[in-house]
């Protein structure tokens, strides 16, 4: 059988953190950008980073001097929602607006239930944030640093490539 060995980030080390944070705000910072993110919409993504906060962000670009660490919490939704991004960009690399544009359209697959999955990771908090990353991932056949060990099939598998199919045939 085949092995998968991973290498582990020391996200609760504070100098691990002070050195990943100034890359995840510039990428959190950039996502925000490119999916048309309020202030309010990252603010509630984020757990509740303050208004002042995110704007300093957007102008400073999370230099190292001038940003402390980001905490657990924070560093975590953000690996999740870059991890979402990719995978959107992945999977819709000959359609980059239809990437962009896909956390805000209404979406009729579990777990939306009609809802946008920006909604739903807004209103779910960090829970529906991993969700949404394993959704997106489901679609792409997962992240390209990851190999599970085996990949099951099961009817969630048949749901996601039917879902993938409906919106490429849209034309959305």
């Amino acid at each position: 059988p085949a092995t998968a060995t991973a290498s582990v980030t020391a996200i609760n080390d504070s100098d691990t953190r002070r050195r990943l944070t100034p890359h995840a705000i510039a990428g959190f910072v950039g996502v925000a950008e490119r999916w048309g993110l309020t202030v309010e919409d990252q603010q509630a993504l984020l757990g509740g980073v303050g208004r002042k906060r995110i704007i300093g962000w957007k102008k400073q670009q999370g230099t190292a001097a001038t940003v402390p660490p980001l905490s657990i919490d924070r560093i975590t939704r953000i690996s999740l929602l870059l991890g979402v991004y990719e995978g959107l960009e992945r999977l819709f690399r000959r359609a980059p607006a239809v990437a962009d544009t896909w956390i805000s359209r209404a979406n009729v697959d579990m777990p939306f239930n009609g809802r946008t999955p920006l909604g739903y990771m807004q209103i779910g908090g960090l829970p529906a944030i991993a969700t949404v990353r394993a959704y997106v991932d489901a679609w792409t056949g997962g992240p390209l640093v990851w190999e599970p060990l085996s990949r099951p099939v099961c009817t969630e598998d048949t749901k996601a490539t039917d879902a993938r199919r409906r919106i490429e045939q849209s034309g959305a």
